[in-house]
């Protein structure tokens, strides 16, 4: 989706992203990733091109940034997820 494609970008910059995850961005980012909304389809496409792996691309620039801001939101995400059995 081009909204990740402009964060891969931008992510590129470490500052950028040091800024964006400081201002508490991090859980924006997973909020889009896990919309509802979201293709059925959407993390099955091929693991080298499309959706499912600019997302990944995002998250993998924010948490080789900042790993102690972003470590802990996923994983309150994972959990919270097993939790309510989705």
């Amino acid at each position: 989706t081009p909204i990740f494609g402009f964060l891969m970008s931008f992510f590129e910059n470490q500052p950028l992203c040091t800024s964006f995850i400081d201002a508490g961005g991090v859980d924006f980012v997973l909020d889009l990733a896990m919309m509802p909304s979201l293709p059925f389809d959407f993390f099955r496409a091929s693991a080298n091109i499309g959706s499912s792996h600019d997302v990944a691309q995002v998250i993998h620039l924010m948490a080789e940034t900042k790993p102690h801001l972003v470590l802990p939101s996923l994983v309150n995400r994972a959990l919270g997820r097993s939790r309510d059995g989705k």
